[in-house]
């Protein structure tokens, strides 16, 4: 997968209908500029998997079922991503209620 700056990323979703984000490098992001990130993705995957018109809820299952099939190609556990994806969300709705 070709690695591009963050800047680059967010000058080519400038034309979308959700607000910019901050560059992670400079201002870390609240949980719902997360949730952003994570519609960004699910309006991606839509065009290029050619799933428009689904809800929310089958988009990130059909997202989410790509990810496994690509862990398997690549040899990483479904199980390590989804501890560590729930770890992080975790520490970042911790983090919200402790008042950042």
């Amino acid at each position: 997968m070709k690695k591009t700056s963050l800047a680059n990323e967010q000058e080519k979703w400038k034309g979308s209908s959700l607000p910019p984000l901050p560059l992670r490098e400079s201002q870390p992001m609240n949980n719902k500029q997360r949730a952003t990130t994570a519609r960004k993705a699910l309006e991606a995957f839509e065009i290029v998997a050619s799933t428009g018109g689904e809800s929310i809820r089958e988009t990130a299952g059909d997202l989410i079922c790509n990810i496994f099939h690509l862990l398997d190609a690549e040899g990483i556990p479904h199980e390590q991503v989804l501890d560590t994806a729930i770890d992080h969300y975790q520490n970042e709705t911790a983090a919200k209620q402790k008042g950042n």
